[in-house]
């Protein structure tokens, strides 16, 4: 189940945070002026892989021609029938 996600999550974390610049100047002892990538402002990260299931997960979408804000004819289905049982108990008529 989740042993393999687990793992992966041990090795890869450790390693992004090694590779920040943070890191490197404040732990490593990377001095700013020798390393230009070191150098303030810093770069925002790179996608991790969450931002990149996002994004193909909004091209799965686009391909299919459906709106992903929208909710599910389902979820729309149940708020309006719990609106109507509301009504009715407070004595109201549709």
């Amino acid at each position: 189940g989740f042993a393999p996600a687990l793992i992966v999550a041990m090795i890869m974390q450790p390693r992004a945070l090694i590779q920040t610049p943070f890191f490197r100047i404040f732990v490593r002892g990377h001095d700013e002026k020798i390393y230009s990538e070191l150098r303030r402002p810093w770069p925002n990260p790179k996608p991790g892989l969450a931002q990149r299931w996002q994004k193909q997960y909004m091209d799965y979408v686009r391909t299919l021609d459906v709106d992903p804000s929208a909710e599910p004819a389902s979820a729309q289905s149940k708020v309006k029938g719990k609106k109507g049982k509301r009504n009715r108990v407070a004595g109201k008529v549709n």
